[in-house]
């Protein structure tokens, strides 16, 4: 079917709108960014996004910027955890949650590799931890002392508190000569 001679109503003095459907007309009409495009004469981006980073000096600052923000924000990642940290030659951990009424409160000693081994035997630890249950007024409510001895497997302290008001626990840990505090929020289960 031919649509060119269809007559579409056009007024008096008016142009019939025309349809380019090849490539090369409609890039002969179109405007000249579209042509310079098309050929080639148009300055490409830059892929390599650290070239375009490093520019001008603004985007040197901003990239700057942007690289000492992401450093704070890794090394205060590692200064607020204060449930987690080195004691001696382990790593120590505290945890706490809540379940019907309780409060369960564990330290955890991590396995360590023979460091203080003599020989064979290994020459056991002493390990003291006070846990102390602070309340919302930053009082201590409650505490609980237990004492064991660490041979370099894990090792495990657990206590529990009964009281609704609790919200942190801090641990005063002794491990051989070393002493370290941990602290921990109660997570509600």
């Amino acid at each position: 079917m031919d649509f060119d001679k269809i007559d579409e109503g056009y007024t008096d003095g008016e142009k019939p709108l025309h349809f380019y459907y090849n490539r090369e007309e409609r890039i002969k009409n179109a405007p000249k960014i579209v042509q310079d495009f098309y050929a080639g004469k148009v300055n490409q981006f830059t892929r390599n996004p650290f070239k375009i980073l490093l520019k001008n000096p603004l985007n040197r600052t901003m990239l700057i910027f942007l690289l000492l923000f992401c450093g704070f924000a890794y090394f205060m990642s590692y200064q607020a955890n204060k449930n987690k940290s080195k004691i001696g030659e382990t790593y120590g951990s505290l945890t706490a949650f809540s379940y019907t009424e309780e409060i369960y409160v564990t330290f955890k000693a991590e396995k360590i590799s023979g460091k203080y081994k003599n020989g064979d035997e290994f020459i056991p630890l002493p390990v003291t931890c006070v846990f102390n249950a602070v309340d919302s007024s930053g009082t201590i409510v409650q505490s609980v002392e237990l004492s064991d001895s660490y041979n370099g497997d894990e090792l495990f302290l657990r206590t529990q508190f009964k009281d609704y008001d609790i919200i942190n626990v801090v641990a005063d840990v002794t491990l051989g000569e070393e002493k370290k505090t941990f602290s921990t929020n109660i997570v509600k289960r």
